[in-house]
């Protein structure tokens, strides 16, 4: 009987002290997961969007010195990216005025297709013989317009001609500039090597129109 009140007190401090435990570690248990898995999903949908071309992604893990390291890193290498990127994109269309340039400077009409026939580049020489404009025919399919321009569609007809036969063919008839002209259709198949390989690969057609008037 002397031992009862004792021994209720320290049960009494048991529940107490267990019941603390228990909340305590049902805290850890979602909040240490959390504060692990958080920096990894930052740093999983960064990756992501630089993936999507998103250089303008940044990391700001705090902390730990570790994940303060990553974000520094992560951060510099997507500047780096970006700059690359503009850079790339800048000789790209620089490249791409100069061979334009080159292209308008050719007095023959010009026009250049991939192997879908999806029109690539065209000549202002072709586009006035075709009563085309720029803006209409870049990359729109030569077949679809050419359903609407029975000049196209003679070249596309030549186009499929000249791939059964290597022979020469009639000169073509074409009424611009307020006169008749002839020209000789010129179809140039294009192909590229792939890197290592020698198998050449199909990549489409060079229609050169020389006036043979």
């Amino acid at each position: 009987p002397a031992a009862e009140p004792g021994m209720n007190r320290a049960l009494t401090w048991i529940m107490i002290i267990g019941g603390i435990c228990i909340c305590i570690g049902l805290w850890i248990l979602f909040k240490i997961p959390n504060s692990i898995n958080s920096p990894f999903k930052s740093l999983v949908k960064g990756i992501l969007e630089i993936a999507n071309h998103n250089y303008d992604a940044k990391l700001d893990l705090r902390g730990d010195k570790e994940l303060e390291e990553v974000s520094k890193n992560f951060n510099r290498m997507a500047k780096r990216l970006k700059d690359y990127h503009n850079s790339t994109i800048s000789d790209l269309m620089a490249s791409k005025r100069y061979l334009e340039t080159i292209i308008n400077s050719i007095n023959e009409p010009i026009v250049g297709l991939d192997n879908e026939q999806i029109i690539l580049f065209i000549n202002n020489e072709a586009l006035n013989i075709l009563n085309l404009k720029r803006e209409d025919v870049i990359r729109k399919s030569a077949q679809e317009i050419a359903m609407r321009n029975d000049l196209l569609r003679r070249l596309i007809r030549e186009l499929y001609s000249n791939r059964e036969s290597d022979g020469p063919h009639e000169p073509l008839k074409i009424y611009a500039d307020n006169k008749e002209s002839y020209f000789q259709m010129d179809n140039i198949p294009l192909y590229t090597n792939a890197v290592g390989e020698q198998e050449r690969n199909f990549i489409g057609n060079l229609i050169i129109l020389n006036n043979v008037t």
